[in-house]
């Protein structure tokens, strides 16, 4: 064989030793053959192809499309790819060909490089084989997926496979998707985080990323991608598992919402609540608990704000708070259960209704209701009802001892006035005193019982309390004074002034005996609109509408809580000397004149009993007096009004003995510096005693001063 290069046998031996098949062909005819490409063909020495036609070496489906190509390729340096050649058993050996001219000009022989990859073929077709499996499940996850080719950031990353749950969740069909780039998917919202993406893929290796990804109608959706780079035969490419949010992110919104729904109810709920955190000791004993929320209604009743209570614990907030409750709450915290019951506070006054239970293990929840005040109506509802109960008995039996203590007297009369036997006539008039008491007490269980004689007339509130001021400035030398502050535009009522007179004169004389050595006994006078809840809470159920309000006050030591609810019970009396009648002759009186009464009371601080009697409506005819002393309405807000005043000659009613002008009129000329205050008081009471002309004198006098 002539050797077409120099230096014959060296260069063969060396052509001979590649790995590759050399072929040299001039035109179309093979001039040499290695041995490579000699095995490479299948035959058993270089002679047997050397001198043929190098179209009899090539697959004869290829020749035509690869014949056309190698003359170009003889011209430059070409790799022709993957190409069938015809062994010479007739099969294919499949080889990577690449063609180089020996002579710059690509002008006479050239040289073909062949390089078996039949075996890799076959290792590939194996390899595809085995993971077929991979494929398949790759092809029916149910979460989308996708392959794309390359991760070079300066080259368009498109993908190469596709599964299905990716067509369906896109819209497209596989053809649509295979070979359009990455970026095309991802909706303009999302695109700067995408571009990103293959970046840090590089950097990290996998990646974790919420994109919105755009459909094919349009719309868009949000997906989490979970990108790896992973080798496939032998380069790398990005995995990327693609999965829908839409589900979640409806399902978050609706868990949103419930969250806020379940915020605003707990947030609004009337009645107090907190979430709490048990705390045990060493030995799992309770001996705290850690608020973790509370509601507004919870603020309101402990009147702490919320950065005060949450996070803080009970013994830092209440130290006062029961040890006792801690092993409930313990108990209900680690058992799952439920309680409900009453929690009575003696040093605060207040009575809670309480659910407790537990929402998770180690926690418990508390609803708390305020009832004190509830519980208070329902007090004074029981205690209406058996003063209602206790006045038709002492009615009934009053009536009927009436009767035979009127006939008694009568009787003792008779023998008094009658009888010639002076022993007789003393007890007669011993029988008539002590009928006259029993009478006396008969009249104060009618007047509790409504069932006196009562006479009914425009009476005057403020002209009875200045003449009890008199009586109690003269009759009584020692304990402490009465002081009068009559601020209500109008006094008169529709009554009975005996009665009232009695009403007013028990509680003054409660008063000096609660604080004997007090300095003063304060009555308050104000003008009261009370509505149908102000009018519940009153002893008595008056009817809405217009009232003077009778204040009396004292510095005593003031009613206990044990005896507050029976004052009000006849023949009850915290007193040794008392038949305890006072007060329920109050509430009678009152009661019949259609008012009502309420008491307020501190220990060792005072009492003070409030009258609230109905205004006679033709004297004032239903006025709104804006700009008059103390209205309470219902709301519980109060305005001040300023006294009234009527413009009249003091002196023209004293002449007139008209008492209630001339202590408007003494007032009057108080306020313009006509009268010193002192000799005011004077002659006021003086007019209360209905002592006109020392009145007049003592004008006269402070005239000539």
């Amino acid at each position: 064989m002539v050797l077409p290069f120099p230096h014959g046998e060296m260069c063969l031996s060396i052509l001979d030793s590649v790995l590759y098949g050399l072929l040299v062909y001039d035109g179309d005819r093979v001039s040499f053959a290695n041995r490579k490409a000699v095995s490479i063909l299948g035959y058993e020495d270089q002679e047997a192809i050397v001198g043929r036609p190098l179209l009899d070496l090539i697959h004869p489906d290829d020749r035509a499309v690869l014949w056309e190509r190698i003359p170009n390729a003889a011209a430059r340096h070409t790799v022709v790819g993957e190409e069938r050649l015809l062994k010479k058993d007739g099969s294919s050996a499949l080889v990577d060909i690449e063609i180089f001219p020996m002579k710059p000009d690509g002008s006479g022989k050239s040289l073909m490089f062949l390089r078996d990859i039949s075996m890799r073929k076959r290792a590939e077709e194996s390899h595809w084989e085995s993971e077929k499996k991979y494929w398949q499940l790759f092809n029916s996850m149910g979460d989308g997926a996708f392959i794309s080719g390359t991760i070079r950031s300066d080259m368009p990353n498109r993908i190469s496979e596709i599964n299905d749950s990716f067509c369906r969740m896109l819209g497209f069909s596989r053809e649509d998707l295979v070979g359009r780039p990455v970026i095309d998917m991802v909706d303009s919202s999302s695109r700067d985080e995408a571009e990103g993406m293959f970046d840090r893929l590089l950097d990290e290796g996998e990646l974790l990323l919420t994109l919105n990804l755009l459909r094919k109608d349009g719309r868009t959706f949000p997906a989490e991608l979970s990108a790896r780079v992973i080798p496939l035969w032998d380069y790398p490419v990005v995995m990327t598992v693609v999965r829908d949010l839409s589900d979640k992110v409806r399902a978050s919104s609706r868990v949103r919402f419930a969250e806020k729904r379940y915020e605003s109810l707990f947030d609004n709920l009337v009645d107090a609540m907190s979430l709490n955190e048990i705390m045990t000791d060493e030995e799992g004993k309770p001996w705290n608990y850690r608020l973790l929320e509370v509601n507004r209604a919870y603020e309101t009743l402990t009147g702490m704000g919320r950065e005060e209570l949450v996070g803080k614990t009970a013994l830092e907030l209440f130290p006062g708070e029961d040890f006792l409750l801690f092993d409930l709450y313990h108990s209900i915290a680690t058992s799952g259960e439920s309680k409900r019951f009453v929690h009575s506070s003696i040093e605060k006054g207040t009575v809670w209704d309480m659910v407790v239970f537990s929402p998770e293990e180690g926690q418990f929840a508390l609803l708390i209701r305020d009832i004190t005040e509830e519980r208070r109506l329902e007090r004074l509802i029981r205690q209406t009802e058996k003063l209602r109960s206790l006045g038709e008995l002492t009615g009934g039996i009053a009536n009927d001892f009436l009767a035979y203590f009127q006939a008694v007297s009568g009787y003792g009369e008779t023998l008094r006035e009658d009888s010639s036997d002076p022993s007789a006539r003393v007890i007669g008039s011993r029988i008539i005193d002590v009928s006259e008491r029993a009478l006396s007490l008969i009249r104060k269980l009618l007047a509790f019982s409504k069932k006196g004689d009562v006479d009914f007339c425009p009476v005057d509130v403020h002209d009875v309390l200045l003449k009890l001021r008199g009586l109690f400035s003269h009759g009584f030398e020692e304990g402490p004074e009465v002081e009068l502050y009559l601020k209500a535009p109008i006094g008169r009522v529709l009554g009975d002034e005996g009665q009232l007179y009695n009403a007013f004169m028990n509680l003054m004389l409660n008063a000096k005996e609660a604080d004997p050595e007090g300095d003063a006994v304060t009555v308050h006078t104000g003008f009261a609109r009370l509505g149908e809840e102000s009018c519940g809470e009153l002893l008595g159920e008056p009817s809405p509408g217009d009232f003077i309000r009778i204040s009396v006050e004292d510095h005593g030591s003031g009613i206990g809580r044990s005896d507050l609810s029976r004052i009000m019970e006849p023949f009850f009396s915290t007193k040794k000397n008392s038949i305890g009648m006072g007060l329920p002759e109050v509430f009678g009186i009152v009661r019949s004149h259609g008012g009502g009464l309420s008491i307020e009371t501190e220990e060792r601080k005072g009492t003070t009993v409030s009258l609230f009697l109905p205004l006679f409506k033709e004297e004032y005819g239903g006025s709104s007096f804006e700009g008059f002393d103390s209205v309470l309405e219902d709301s519980g807000r109060s305005r001040e009004f300023k006294p009234v005043r009527i413009v009249c000659s003091l002196e023209e009613s004293l002449l007139g003995h008209r008492p209630r002008e001339s202590r408007l009129a003494l007032e009057e000329m108080v306020d313009r510096g006509e009268l010193s205050l002192g000799n005011a008081e004077r002659i006021g009471l003086m007019i209360a005693e209905y002592r006109f002309e020392e009145a007049l004198g003592l004008l006269n006098e402070e005239g000539g001063e």
